[in-house]
């Protein structure tokens, strides 16, 4: 049954179907590559590949064949529910079309070669960085297009979340630019190599994937939306302290103290705005788990502001779990569920097994930190890490499969019956 104030939408009434599925078979193909990844470490690199670039292959297509194409089909289904613009339809199937063209020829070159030159012949062609490019210039049509026609329209307040959302996806391809600046003029400060790093990866995470999933619960909740609407904290604080946070996580003996005494300023800031939301949103069942993972977020950020802290972190490597617990736990939990909202309760069959699959890979992590005493830690640690990674893994491929046939049943019965 629908919670009170929750916005339900049929499969008939929510396009672009078509793109979550897409999504999903690339979080199978990123997910596996980690499991490579993993395996790699007990066993060596398979068919000649190397660690690193297996990394590279998973996390770039997490972000660039997962996360955004997912996000942009529901933010597109959640407004073509409306009955708006069919432009505006028309050209989110475009973007859809092209991440997902472009996260199909994304991922071999980082497999097969990282960030270096793929070497063809005699030239040395940085394929990597090209497709990588291509799909910031859609993440700006995406952006362009959204503000486009929300613009001057009566907004919701998960709309008003996603126009921001889409401020910092911008703001955090100037990171990717900005790291070839530095290239080009060979610059060779540390401080500005970190900086630039972590402007793409912390924007791109707490700004674009963060605001866009509160949109997303705020959308399936429309009497927190507006309570919410009328909080001085709700959208402000974020907006001002977002900017800031990547200074956080550069390295702390790296980042002058001025500098990072304003972004502690700005980190803050966040972390009492999200709090807030998470107190407020914490009400509803179905998204607890994500909005509890989310607390476990913001104490990480208010660690980040105090240096000792910050240093303690760096040195038992913290930062690979807290990745996952934001990117795998709190959003990747959160699309689930906005999928099922969104295209039908067949999805949500899959929900609490994919919340168990992705509790088991965060705990698996743990052995791997610094947090685990070293005399506990050996070569099971590396080999349990490797075959938890494989159960989200699976999940996601058998609801592939479980969706593709009940959809070609469907269609074999209206044909029979229609």
């Amino acid at each position: 049954m629908p919670e009170q104030g929750q916005r339900v939408f049929s499969t008939r009434e929510a396009p672009f179907f078509w793109g979550w599925g897409a999504a999903v078979a690339f979080f199978v193909l990123a997910g596996s590559t980690g499991v490579l990844f993993r395996f790699s470490y007990v066993y060596g690199p398979p068919w000649g590949l190397t660690t690193t670039h297996l990394r590279h292959a998973h996390s770039h297509l997490m972000y660039f064949g997962w996360v955004t194409p997912a996000l942009v089909a529901l933010m597109g289904a959640r407004w073509g529910a409306q009955g708006h613009d069919g432009a505006f339809l028309t050209g989110t199937a475009r973007v859809l079309k092209a991440l997902i063209i472009l996260s199909l020829l994304v991922y071999p070159p980082f497999l097969l070669f990282g960030y270096s030159p793929a070497v063809i012949g005699e030239a040395r062609i940085p394929l990597s960085v090209i497709v990588s490019s291509l799909h910031i210039l859609v993440w700006y049509a995406w952006a362009f297009l959204y503000w486009r026609y929300t613009r001057g329209q009566a907004r919701r307040f998960s709309q008003r979340l996603w126009r921001w959302a889409l401020v910092f996806l911008v703001l955090a391809s100037m990171g990717a630019w900005g790291r070839a600046v530095l290239v080009a003029l060979k610059v060779t400060s540390p401080f500005w190599g970190w900086a630039m790093v972590h402007l793409f990866l912390d924007e791109f995470s707490f700004g674009w994937l963060l605001l866009a999933v509160l949109g997303l619960i705020y959308d399936d909740q429309e009497m927190a939306a507006q309570e919410a609407e009328r909080q001085w904290w709700s959208v402000w604080p974020l907006v001002v302290g977002l900017p800031l946070v990547f200074l956080l996580t550069v390295p702390v003996d790296l980042t002058p103290i001025w500098l990072r005494s304003v972004a502690t300023v700005g980190g803050l800031t966040v972390a009492f705005a999200l709090t807030m939301h998470v107190r407020l949103l914490f009400r509803y069942g179905r998204w607890r788990l994500p909005l509890a993972l989310m607390g476990i977020v913001i104490l990480g950020l208010v660690g980040l502001t105090i240096p000792p802290v910050a240093r303690w972190a760096e040195g038992v490597g913290l930062r690979i779990f807290y990745l996952h617990v934001l990117l795998l736990g709190t959003v990747s939990l959160s699309l689930w569920r906005g999928a099922t909202l969104t295209w039908g309760e067949r999805l949500g069959t899959f929900v609490p097994w994919f919340d168990s699959s992705v509790i088991l890979l965060l705990l698996s992590l743990v052995p791997l930190t610094g947090l685990w005493p070293q005399a506990w830690r050996g070569r099971w640690a590396l080999e349990l890490a490797a075959w938890v990674a494989l159960l989200p893994v699976l999940v996601a491929l058998i609801s592939l499969v479980d969706v593709a046939f009940t959809h070609q049943l469907q269609e074999e019965y209206g044909r029979c019956h229609g």
